[in-house]
């Protein structure tokens, strides 16, 4: 759920002018924690971190980053922040 409101606050923020700058940097979708403990839940998570990715994909203009590139730059830093840095999002 961070994920979906932090992208959408950008995009109605930010919007079009930052997706038209030159070197406006990358968008990644973080995947989503499981909070609940069961593991029952973990397809949740992960079905709507890649719900939001597909329509950032097909209804925006935006295109963000591969999310093997972003698992991988994840599991290496440990933080949302290290993998913006790394990804100049």
């Amino acid at each position: 759920m961070v994920a979906l409101v932090a992208a959408t606050w950008w995009y109605a923020t930010e919007g079009e002018s930052a997706t038209s700058r030159p070197g406006s940097g990358a968008l990644a979708v973080l995947p989503l924690a499981n909070a609940t403990g069961d593991t029952t839940f973990d397809y949740l998570a992960q079905g709507i971190g890649e719900a939001v990715r597909s329509l950032l994909v097909k209804e925006t203009s935006l295109r963000p980053a591969p999310r093997d590139v972003v698992a991988y730059l994840l599991t290496k830093t440990g933080s949302a922040a290290a993998v913006g840095i790394s990804l100049e999002a």
